[in-house]
């Protein structure tokens, strides 16, 4: 059995490739081998496979990069280096490319080589994007070293902004160390999208690394909301060139390409005292930025997942009050559920659920939007709130739980906390009825020492129970709001 394979493609031009001599590492779409043309002349071969752990790729996005080759050979585009043919061998499609030297991710660059290698792949970013394309996949493999220049290459994921953004093909597919923000966020690519991998190529031209690394979800936490570090070079326009590449919002970054180049152009060019040292006191103010812009896109992303899991808490309880609603209907048919949203009150911004039967009717009051006025160590809570009964014996109303919505394990669950008053007389104690169990007001249960405790046990004012909140416990409190009566009159103790 020969590693030799021949093949026609579309050109009706015969080729061959040696499965035993692969040009560097096999990418996440194909691998790619020495080759040659009808004439001898050196070439490669990228084989993509069809088949993936996922299913087989649609035949259209395969011939993506035949269509976008056939786009960039019309244009002539002199640092960009596309498939010249291709064929279908029925589980893969062979792409043949002119062979390059090397890839820039296969040796190391000094400082004084590093900006005309970013003049090179700037002006083919330039030449890619005045012809409609978006590479969307710029890393240090997919530059090669050919005649001499660094030429941008492998087109099987760039988008045809012709397509329009109704093409969801490929959203969300990249390298993960060069992804920029919007890309992790699912939005269509622009490009802005491949000036943040330039940026990011850039930085580990210099640094050696990328200036994000980690899996998958530390790669995607650091590209939304860290701050990059400052690209270790000496050239101070360089440095800031580098910096604004790397901004999280679009807006911030170069307009295109071109204004690229016009920034590359200043780079090691002598510069007087004053320009070097306004030159520093801007970038600077541009560090400081990157980093206020990271501080705000951190808080930004804390308080959407805030809102999502207090949403999920919402959902979760709605479920539990319609299940107890459910087993409260076999015996009370009239027995009645109602949901109010958010209003104010003297506390907080509440919402409430209230599960009634005849004249007994149990309350859930939950304190939207609020929290302990300071972090307390090891507390997960997401959302909390209390547990209000009353019946036609007790027509005032009483506290009689709170619920909390918090980590328990690996998981977010409703549970119920019922405290009780311990090691002091009636006349002190001022978190609730003496001698019954009883829920806290809002001030109580979300004052930071109270929540210590409450997470921390150790002997305190009040004592406390926890169990999960299911339709079953809900069922319990509704049955304390239908026995419910008032406390001794003469002793005023439960």
């Amino acid at each position: 059995m020969t590693d030799e394979v021949t093949f026609t493609g579309q050109s009706r031009k015969t080729w061959r490739y040696w499965e035993n001599k692969p040009l560097g590492m096999p990418g996440g779409f194909g691998g790619v081998y020495e080759a040659e043309g009808p004439d001898g002349s050196p070439m490669a071969v990228k084989v993509v496979k069809k088949q993936r752990p996922s299913g087989v790729l649609d035949d259209r996005l395969l011939h993506r990069e035949i269509h976008i080759g056939q786009r960039v050979g019309e244009s002539g585009g002199g640092m960009l280096l596309p498939a010249i043919d291709a064929a279908d061998a029925g589980d893969a499609l062979l792409l043949v490319m002119p062979r390059a030297q090397r890839a820039l991710a296969s040796g190391s660059m000094a400082e004084g080589e590093v900006v005309p290698a970013l003049v090179d792949i700037a002006t083919g970013l330039q030449e890619l994007h005045s012809i409609g394309i978006i590479h969307r996949d710029l890393k240090p493999a997919n530059v090669l070293r050919h005649n001499e220049r660094w030429k941008l290459a492998d087109f099987g994921i760039a988008r045809d902004q012709e397509i329009g953004t109704q093409d969801p093909t490929f959203v969300g597919w990249g390298s993960f160390s060069y992804m920029a923000p919007e890309l992790w966020e699912l939005k269509s690519p622009t490009v802005k999208s491949d000036l943040y991998a330039l940026g990011c190529l850039a930085f580990e031209l210099l640094a050696g690394t990328p200036p994000f690394t980690g899996d998958q979800a530390a790669l995607r936490a650091a590209h939304l909301t860290q701050a990059p570090p400052e690209a270790s070079c000496s050239d101070i326009v360089l440095k800031n060139l580098i910096g604004r590449l790397l901004a999280k919002r679009p807006q911030d970054r170069p307009q295109d390409a071109r204004a690229v180049l016009d920034r590359l152009s200043r780079v090691l060019v002598a510069r007087s005292p004053v320009q070097e040292s306004i030159a520093r006191g801007l970038g600077a103010h541009a560090i400081e930025r990157a980093r206020s812009d990271s501080e705000r896109s951190l808080a930004e992303a804390a308080e959407d997942a805030r809102r999502q899991q207090a949403a999920q808490a919402k959902a979760d309880l709605r479920e539990i009050m319609n299940d107890a609603l459910s087993d409260l209907r076999a015996v009370e048919p009239d027995a009645a559920l109602e949901e109010r949203g958010t209003a104010g009150n003297s506390f907080a911004a509440v919402s409430s659920f209230s599960l009634t039967a005849g004249e007994v009717r149990l309350r859930v009051d939950l304190w939207e939007g609020m929290t302990t006025s300071q972090p307390v160590p090891g507390d997960t809570m997401v959302l909390a709130g209390c547990v209000v009964i009353t019946n036609p014996s007790y027509s005032k109303e009483l506290n009689s739980a709170n619920v909390v919505y918090e980590q328990v394990g690996d998981r977010l669950v409703w549970q119920i906390y019922k405290f009780r008053s311990s090691m002091v007389p009636p006349d002190r104690y001022t978190f609730g009825p003496y001698g019954r169990t009883h829920g806290l007001r809002h001030g109580g249960f979300l004052d930071p020492q109270q929540r210590y405790f409450m997470l921390h046990p150790a002997l305190h004012v009040w004592s406390k129970t926890v169990e999960t909140l299911t339709a079953e416990t809900l069922l319990e409190l509704f049955k304390e709001a239908v026995d419910l009566r008032p406390p001794d009159p003469r002793t005023g103790l439960w």
